[in-house]
């Protein structure tokens, strides 16, 4: 198989997604108040820093009181997709047309965009998502972040190495937060999925995959974890979970600095198996087909490999859901997520101090009280209506 056909096969979160068109007077009247597929290299070879990305307004324009929004698309998306445009153009008219939204963009075109989702490794994804809010003076006090699917890895991966300027609040849309562990559409008991099992892990952990197909980061297969933990150069690094390097303090103290973590499940999401993932839970160890309880009975939890226990003991995590598959969401859910957790007061946070950034292997929720998609509030799944790429 195909090193594309890996990226293909081996999550298929969303290809390309056709947003709808639609009209937005009705909305606005409710809400007034309101290259090529690799980084461009220097001189000696390395990988020149980004350009910054230009936003469409001056920097005169964002006196807003709240913190600015940075949105990371995820595989198969640009950043200035209809979709994502659309997704700026609604968190500024809840917050206001002052409010600086930053959609992040991995390529030097959208075309290069498109293509480093699946063949940008997740490190390299994570290095430049770090370069262009650093150089964004809009974000120099810190910023909200919201990941759709496989863009809530690179969030994750800033937050664990870098996260100056801070992220405040992080909304998890349908991210695979603890990786998956089989092919879209899969479960164990579909006869087709066991045959192609055999060959996940022995295509993802390699060398040659782990550097260059994205998706390949993020396979956490639990019938095989020793090779997850010794080829793997992305989630088990941000996992803390290496016992041959220790916990790494800095991940462990930047994620608890989150003043809110917010993870959404796709209640009927065929794409990641297991679901849970969405929720921070997972399959127990050598198994494909129990989970544990919840996250709260994970290791990660309870031993607090990199900050989720601190976090959730001071009420900084929330668990909701939408009732949808995939990414599949109505603007009125949306729109409650931005008036629930993007709308932050900048007065509300401190000058952060500057303290030591982690490199990549550096050594050394109120569940009970979901904002329920399933509320007569909330309207219909919006029509995404994705291409998905098949197994």
């Amino acid at each position: 198989m195909s090193i594309l056909g890996l990226a293909v096969a081996t999550t298929g979160f969303v290809a390309k997604r056709e947003w709808a068109q639609r009209v937005r007077v009705s909305f606005a009247a409710a809400h007034d108040n309101t290259t090529n597929g690799s980084a461009p290299l220097d001189g000696n070879g390395r990988e020149a820093p980004p350009q910054q990305q230009q936003h469409p307004q001056s920097d005169s324009m964002f006196d807003s009181p709240y913190l600015p929004v940075v949105q990371m698309h995820g595989m198969g998306d640009t950043a200035h997709s209809d979709g994502m445009d659309e997704l700026r153009e609604i968190i500024q008219t809840v917050l206001g047309n002052n409010t600086y939204v930053l959609n992040v963009a991995i390529g030097d075109s959208e075309l290069a965009d498109h293509t480093n989702s699946y063949l940008m490794n997740l490190n390299k994804q994570v290095q430049r998502f770090a370069a262009i809010v650093k150089s964004d003076r809009n974000l120099a006090d810190g910023f909200n972040a919201i990941g759709y699917s496989q863009g809530n890895l690179v969030i994750r991966g800033y937050i664990a190495r870098h996260n100056r300027p801070p992220v405040r609040n992080w909304v998890s849309m349908h991210g695979p937060l603890v990786g998956v562990a089989m092919y879209p559409r899969c479960t164990p008991e579909r006869w087709h999925c066991r045959l192609m099992q055999h060959s996940l892990h022995s295509l993802a952990y390699t060398s040659l995959a782990q550097q260059r197909v994205a998706q390949s980061n993020y396979v956490r297969d639990p019938q095989h974890l020793d090779e997850y933990r010794s080829i793997g150069t992305f989630l088990p690094d941000v996992m803390n979970e290496r016992p041959h390097a220790g916990r790494n303090p800095i991940y462990t103290r930047h994620f608890a600095e989150l003043n809110q973590m917010v993870a959404i499940m796709a209640l009927n999401d065929t794409m990641v198996y297991p679901k849970q993932s969405m929720w921070w839970n997972y399959l127990r160890d050598g198994s494909l087909n129990e989970t544990y309880p919840s996250y709260r009975s994970t290791p990660w939890y309870t031993e607090d490999w990199f900050g989720l226990r601190t976090l959730a003991e001071r009420d900084g995590l929330t668990l909701l859901s939408t009732p949808g598959a995939h990414l599949e969401f109505s603007d009125a859910y949306f729109v409650r997520i931005v008036e629930g957790y993007l709308r932050l007061r900048r007065s509300r946070f401190p000058a952060q101090e500057e303290d030591t950034e982690a490199s990549e292997g550096e050594a050394h929720d109120r569940p009970d009280d979901p904002m329920d998609a399933t509320s007569p509030s909330i309207q219909p799944p919006r029509a995404v209506s994705p291409t998905v790429l098949q197994p």
